[in-house]
């Protein structure tokens, strides 16, 4: 009896152990390891990746994917810049991870694009008036270029175009972008006032006889336009001469007024 006693305590301490051990088992953390193989490779190349855990579920991210075996190998895709391999495992409600990188030697770093260029200009920067300025532009690095300011539009990647007439200080915007990307200029044309008009009208002969007639004649400088009025009307050159009507008044005045930038002036003559 004493011996069954024994025997049935050995036992039971036995079934102590072993449950203690498959208890440490059980609660033991996941472990991970894994490799490649060689860890610096040129751009195009491959390497191959080994690892083993003493999960039952592993599964890949990073520069692969998809599940995995506790333990394998794989040989990457091709690669064109350093990758990091990256495999988590899962066992009894525990996790892991662990990654190794793979250096690809000569990774190019694109250069930055170089930045677009403007050379904007006005020919002249003052005008009188009413005159024009010639624009004159260029780029580089640039695929568009629009206008802003006294002029509108999409403008091509270089040329001249003329402003048309300026009567006041205006301002010409250019810009250009590219995939270095956008510049912008501005040139400034100013406008001033000519000096004023002269006009000098005459008549002859200034006395005549009733129902007679006279010529006149006039010139003018700084001037764009004319017009008569009193004894004639209507619009006349800068320069010029006619003969009159016939005039039955005892005094007739005939009165010439030339416009330009720089003002107005006024000439008459008595016949």
């Amino acid at each position: 009896m004493a011996n069954k006693l024994n025997s049935m305590g050995w036992l039971l301490a036995e079934l102590a152990v072993g449950s203690l051990f498959a208890a440490n088992a059980m609660a033991a953390p996941v472990t991970i390891s894994i490799s490649a193989q060689p860890q610096s490779i040129t751009s195009g190349g491959v390497a191959t990746l080994s690892w083993s855990s003493n999960a039952a579920k592993c599964s890949a991210s990073g520069g692969w994917s998809g599940s995995k075996p506790a333990v394998g190998a794989a040989t990457t895709h091709v690669l064109s810049a350093t990758t990091t391999f990256t495999l988590s495992c899962v066992r009894a409600g525990q996790s892991g991870r662990a990654s190794a990188t793979v250096n690809v030697v000569g990774d190019v770093v694109p250069a930055s694009a170089p930045a677009p260029t403007i050379s904007f200009s006005a020919n002249p920067q003052s005008v009188i008036f009413g005159a024009n300025s010639t624009l004159s532009w260029s780029s580089t690095n640039a695929d568009a270029c629009s206008a802003a300011g006294n002029w509108t539009g999409s403008k091509a990647l270089s040329g001249s175009a003329l402003t048309g007439p300026i009567y006041a200080n205006s301002i010409f915007t250019l810009a250009c972008s590219g995939t270095g990307g956008t510049i912008a200029q501005t040139v400034t044309v100013s406008a001033y006032a000519g000096p004023p008009p002269t006009v000098n009208l005459m008549a002859s002969p200034n006395n005549i006889y009733a129902g007679a007639n006279t010529s006149l004649s006039w010139w003018t400088t700084d001037a764009t336009q004319c017009n008569a009025s009193d004894a004639w009307s209507g619009s006349r050159g800068t320069a010029g001469s006619e003969s009159s009507t016939a005039l039955n008044a005892e005094s007739n005045t005939f009165t010439l007024t030339c416009s330009g930038p720089g003002g107005s002036a006024t000439s008459s003559a008595l016949v």
